[in-house]
């Protein structure tokens, strides 16, 4: 029960932190991860790692419902490419929509957060 109260704690200071300007936030932000070590904070790895794996996953799936084509498999490639077709609308609105994921990933490294809209 104490540890779920830490992690309560600790959650409602790393929210507070995160409404603060990309700057400040950062600096709230480490001073609580001096606190409590094994806080981390958004690195170029586990930011810009996840926003990549969606984009080459999107491309492997492409490739998936070209394959299932070219072989005559129309009944798995159709639901798979209606899949690929949302994905990739939402991945149009992502990049080029008001919280374009780009931005999203620079801001979440400044703040050392994500940022709210990061991969919604």
């Amino acid at each position: 029960a104490r540890l779920l109260q830490q992690v309560g704690v600790l959650t409602g200071e790393v929210q507070r932190a995160s409404k603060l300007a990309p700057a400040e936030c950062y600096q709230e932000l480490k001073g609580l991860q001096s606190k409590h070590p094994g806080l981390r904070l958004a690195s170029l790895f586990n930011t810009v790692g996840p926003a990549w794996a969606s984009v080459l996953h999107l491309v492997m799936d492409v490739g998936n419902v070209c394959t299932l084509v070219l072989h005559g498999s129309w009944t798995i490639a159709l639901p798979l490419a209606v899949s690929v077709g949302t994905s990739i609308l939402y991945l149009y609105r992502a990049a080029f929509g008001p919280h374009k994921l780009p931005n999203e990933v620079i801001l979440s490294l400044k703040r050392g957060v994500a940022t709210e809209h990061y991969i919604e």
